[in-house]
């Protein structure tokens, strides 16, 4: 094997902390009421931001905070799991179920020429499941072997929904979510002063090792020489790691590390990358799995773009044709945090000019400035 190196909320005296079924039915800023079995949740700023917990012995399968942002919540609504649901979730013709790294929670994918109909998880609430029977109905498209990420469905590559953290679509030109945009300039497909988008880890949790997947549709075989190529981006001084995998269809879940077909760490500068990886001949299905672990830090900048299948490759060709983006030697300059500083905003002239700034205000999400510190160190004294 050879390898070339996604909220609004105002000040508000109030904070809400009881049992789920005690809360009536209504709306909390255009975002209603969350319902979660087997936990509770504690909400803030009139409800725009809650967070969940679950009862003892329950796993939290989901985001821990959400914001409410133009009438919706910016994620689905966790649920509380336990692994003790008798019967067997089986897996639907014509696909496949993999176990979660959470347990009491299961993933769906269908093969080849099918698309699924139906949750693309289950979940065990100590007693049942709640999904049983999706499906694997026919398409005549089959998976591209190239995705760019230009289209919200994203190639109908999918999130593996047991994560720590996620991949987010994005571009630099329209943050998303509470904080500071910190990504690159620009994606790889358009390039500079475009709005082209690229997958992107984002996290608000400082815990080192949590780990995002994004995981491609299954391809069938391909009996003859396979490459994959994409293109990365790794930027900041707290950088994690960049793992490629071709999963084969029965082998277990997750992937171990040390089968990586491709592995990165660390700052590797303001600069999107090519990586192009011989992966010989496939002899059974497969999927790619894209997979991110934070770095030591609040901020692990790894994103990722024009990942592309290239069956019939001949890797010393493609060796040849490839090109690079040029190289500067700008270094990497630290965000701004929250310690010490939760409520406040950046004080002009304050701040050294070897940290980005950002803000820690309650009113920080208006203007994605909050630091990407804010819901570890400000939220939980918010909340309590």
């Amino acid at each position: 094997m050879s390898i070339i190196s996604y909220r609004k909320y105002q000040a508000h005296n109030l904070v809400f902390f009881r049992p789920q079924q005690l809360f009536k039915e209504r709306q909390f800023e255009g975002c209603k009421t969350p319902v979660i079995k087997n936990g509770k949740f504690r909400s803030r700023q009139r409800g725009r931001v809650v967070r969940f917990y679950c009862n003892p012995g329950y796993f939290l399968a989901g985001e821990r905070t959400l914001f409410c942002s133009n009438a919706m919540w910016e994620e689905p609504i966790p649920k509380c799991v336990r692994a003790t649901c008798k019967q067997k979730v089986n897996a639907p013709k014509n696909g496949l179920v993999l176990q979660s790294n959470v347990p009491g929670m299961v993933n769906f994918y269908c093969q080849q020429g099918y698309v699924l109909n139906g949750p693309a998880a289950a979940y065990c609430d100590g007693v049942v499941w709640d999904v049983w029977n999706p499906s694997c109905i026919p398409t005549h498209e089959k998976p591209s072997f190239f995705c760019d990420f230009e289209d919200e469905n994203i190639c109908h590559w999918t999130h593996d929904i047991s994560h720590d953290m996620e991949w987010t679509r994005d571009n630099f030109k329209t943050p998303s979510g509470y904080s500071l945009a910190t990504g690159p300039s620009h994606d790889h497909t358009k390039g500079n002063n475009s709005n082209g988008h690229y997958m992107y880890i984002e996290s608000s949790s400082k815990r080192t090792n949590d780990t995002a997947r994004l995981v491609s549709p299954i391809f069938s075989k391909i009996n003859n020489n396979v490459c994959l190529e994409f293109w990365y981006h790794m930027y900041g001084t707290t950088t994690g790691t960049l793992r490629a995998y071709v999963r084969k269809t029965s082998e277990p879940w997750p992937p171990k590390p040390e089968k990586a077909v491709f592995s990165k760490s660390g700052n590797q500068g303001n600069h999107w990358y090519q990586a192009l990886v011989n992966l010989g001949n496939i002899s059974e299905d497969f999927q790619i799995v894209m997979e991110g672990v934070r770095g030591p830090g609040y901020v692990s900048d790894i994103a990722i773009d024009d990942v592309r299948v290239i069956p019939n490759c001949i890797y010393a060709e493609w060796i040849q044709i490839t090109t690079t983006t040029s190289l500067t030697s700008e270094a990497p300059k630290s965000i701004e945090s929250c310690e010490n500083r939760c409520g406040q905003k950046v004080i002009p002239n304050d701040t050294a000019a070897e940290f980005i700034p950002c803000d820690c205000d309650e009113l920080c999400d208006e203007t994605h400035r909050c630091c990407p510190d804010y819901i570890e160190l400000c939220l939980p004294r918010m909340l309590h």
